[in-house]
């Protein structure tokens, strides 16, 4: 069953108005969408499947600048070097509101009522924007890649936002139209949860952790992961490694552990006894079930 899509009643403000501005002409905008994913319970270190995903929301959009389009009836472009000042519009976005992907393209059909569906050929929908971005995604275990199309409704008159996506296998999968939600809708606060860096109790709490472990002399490297997943990797012995990812929405929701055997490769899931939060103590419970000194 394909994902349901959704957009922010702000967003699809902005979409319109926009669409609005170019109309005869085709537009476009880059959307940053937020994904749910049908298991809550999924890895963050696996890559999504376009069937792993329960609900695609368009939570903010980006604008090209009035003077860097080129629109036509059927077709809209970019000027050169524009991109530079999208992508950084983007990575700013992203980085305080890491839960927000530049999975998608965001166009507009004025000439189809009703519904549409992506074009074909050389520099059009699939072959010049759908496939090049499900390449990109793949680096980042996003096994998909979105397009979003708005088409006028069915009498000619106000926007329809049409969704499609590509599965694993490069086919095109129509998932409908965006439903819009209120700004307040849960969904779209989790989707602009701030990043850890930008909230005090959660930064101080990952700091002492931190702290903690220089302490005990353990070396540790730490990255990110898509929807603002941190992973810590504790290296505990010769053999064990402790595997840390702190969710966005940290200290409200608890961190995840594994133990990995650096010789065999073999994960396990580790569930603290006292307190996910309590990271010495779980290191320590880590190391008896395993029969690794101190």
């Amino acid at each position: 069953m394909p994902p349901c899509a959704t957009i922010t009643a702000l967003c699809f403000s902005q979409v319109t108005r926009e669409l609005n501005r170019v109309l005869p002409h085709e537009g476009i905008l880059v959307p940053l969408v937020a994904l749910s994913l049908a298991d809550p319970g999924h890895n963050p270190c696996a890559a999504i499947h376009l069937d792993d995903i329960a609900e695609i929301l368009i939570a903010a959009v980006v604008l090209v600048p009035h003077d860097k389009q080129v629109n036509h009836w059927a077709r809209v472009s970019v000027l050169p070097h524009t991109d530079d000042t999208i992508n950084a519009d983007i990575e700013a976005r992203v980085r305080l509101f890491p839960r927000l992907r530049a999975a998608a393209y965001l166009h507009s059909h004025p000439f189809a009522h009703g519904s549409t569906a992506p074009s074909h050929g050389t520099s059009c929908d699939y072959e010049g924007h759908m496939l090049p971005l499900l390449e990109a995604n793949r680096m980042s275990g996003l096994l998909t890649s979105f397009s979003f199309i708005a088409c006028r409704g069915p009498h000619g008159r106000g926007w329809r936002l049409q969704c499609f996506a590509l599965n694993s296998r490069a086919e095109i999968v129509d998932v409908g139209f965006a439903r819009v939600v209120p700004d307040g809708d849960p969904r779209v606060l989790a989707a602009l949860t701030p990043a850890i860096p930008t909230r005090p109790v959660a930064r101080a709490m990952l700091r002492h952790a931190h702290t903690e472990l220089r302490r005990r002399g353990l070396t540790y490297t730490t990255d990110e992961l898509f929807d603002g997943w941190r992973r810590t990797i504790i290296r505990l012995s010769r053999r064990l490694a402790a595997v840390v990812l702190v969710p966005v929405d940290y200290p409200t929701e608890a961190p995840r552990y594994f133990v990995v055997d650096r010789a065999t490769g073999r994960t396990v899931t580790h569930t603290p006894r006292v307190s996910a939060f309590a990271l010495a103590a779980t290191l320590d419970e880590i190391r008896e079930a395993h029969h690794e000194p101190p």
